[in-house]
């Protein structure tokens, strides 16, 4: 009978997590770690109720963080400037176009969720600051939604004369479920409420660092 070994993740890329740690420290080959399973909270189920999927489970997530730099000038002579807001609301607009052109069957999540600029009523500022989240289910879809949201960036920026550094976070790989772990799954909880997932979870999980050692299954 092979052991079980509890272990506590954490699912925000942002909050840090600490499978990673507990995958480099050699402990799954320390404690012969063949196989894993992780139970995660679900609020949306009914109590008693089980739900998972084979393959894609959830994604792959980075934080993006955009740095825009213009040039200052009170706002009546707001010519002679360069607008680093005026930037940061073409930026949205350019990588909102990028996400739309992306083909409807892939699925991606692509999200600017802050915009910080200037400090005063007539002054045009120099700096502007975006951040968002960037969210694929495979490393290919997830670097080709990276490098679009850059060139959208520096697409808008550029006929402003605004400089642009965007940088991203290394976040989590996506969790993709073993098929033969969830075969096993289903026949193990014959007798309960199993209610299969149609899609991914946009959610990102570090849980998915054990995946890419050992096979895994998250339900």
């Amino acid at each position: 009978m092979p052991l079980l070994y509890p272990i506590r993740t954490r699912s925000s890329s942002a909050a840090g997590g600490g499978a990673q740690r507990i995958v480099e420290s050699g402990a799954l080959e320390r404690y012969g770690v063949s196989r894993i399973f992780a139970l995660h909270v679900q609020p949306s189920l009914p109590s008693g109720a089980l739900s998972a999927r084979a393959g894609a489970m959830m994604a792959t997530s980075a934080e993006v963080h955009i740095r825009l730099r213009g040039a200052s000038v009170h706002a009546a002579r707001f010519r002679e400037g360069r607008d680093a807001m005026l930037a940061g609301a073409e930026a949205v607009r350019g990588v909102y176009a990028f996400e739309r052109s992306l083909p409807p069957q892939m699925p991606r999540l692509i999200r600017l969720c802050s915009l910080h600029a200037g400090t005063s009523t007539n002054i045009v500022p120099e700096l502007a600051e975006l951040s968002g989240t960037v969210r694929a289910f495979s490393a290919e879809d997830h670097a080709q939604v990276k490098a679009g949201v850059e060139r959208a960036v520096r697409a808008a920026c550029a006929p402003l004369g605004v400089e642009a550094e965007v940088r991203f976070s290394e976040g989590y790989p996506p969790t993709v479920n073993d098929p033969a772990l969830f075969s096993l799954f289903l026949r193990a909880v014959d007798d309960m409420d199993v209610r299969p997932m149609a899609e991914p979870d946009l959610t990102t999980e570090d849980f998915s660092f054990y995946q890419q050692r050992v096979p895994g299954l998250m339900f």
